[in-house]
């Protein structure tokens, strides 16, 4: 079973918070001093993006990836206006906020696994046909320690075959009410002669 630690980034302080308690949390997963330095990097880029831009600032979530290698998987989201351009955003030299435009280049760089996820506040859901009532940004990066996998390095799918797979590829995010400690919602994901399981448990 992983282990997830989190941190609430509103200001500046939380952000160097995050930092340090990630830093602490990596460097007994075998990442050498420069690879712990770009994880600093990451972390702040995410921080700093959060304290500009989410409008309340976001959460950052930090735990293992999946499978024999050592790695880390970071996870943040917040309920902020969105990305309207997830594509020019992530090229170097793209800012709306008068930086270098290097924050979501750079922690698409320094990982290797990069997704980011934006609903852009006000947009009409095809689906639906009506106005989305939730907006954010979510990324979700992974980072594996280079001696961990060394000499291993097809563990870096997460496992072998197609439950490895399936492990890296499909997840879900499922979290406790604000204030809550405990959290009755579960999921299942499995595969068995060639078909695929997803279940959802909503515990109450």
């Amino acid at each position: 079973m992983r282990t997830f630690h989190s941190q609430e980034i509103k200001d500046e302080a939380q952000v160097g918070a995050a930092r340090r308690g990630v830093r602490r949390f990596a460097a007994p997963l075998g990442f050498v001093e420069e690879e712990l330095a770009e994880v600093d990097i990451v972390v702040q880029e995410i921080g700093t993006n959060a304290v500009r831009y989410a409008r309340g600032g976001g959460q950052l979530h930090w735990t293992t990836t999946f499978g024999p290698a050592r790695g880390l998987e970071l996870f943040y989201c917040d309920k902020g206006p969105g990305i309207q351009d997830l594509d020019r955003a992530v090229r170097d030299g793209v800012s709306s906020g008068g930086g270098l435009g290097a924050g979501l280049g750079a922690i698409q760089r320094l990982t290797d696994e990069f997704e980011v996820y934006s609903t852009v506040s006000g947009t009409t859901s095809r689906l639906m046909g009506s106005r989305r009532t939730t907006h954010g940004t979510s990324i979700l990066c992974r980072k594996w320690a280079a001696a961990a996998t060394k000499n291993s390095p097809s563990s870096r799918a997460g496992g072998d075959g197609d439950e490895g797979e399936l492990l890296r590829r499909v997840g879900a995010w499922s979290r406790c009410r604000v204030g809550e400690h405990s959290n009755g919602d579960a999921y299942f994901v499995g595969r068995r002669g060639g078909e695929t399981l997803l279940a959802v448990v909503d515990g109450l």
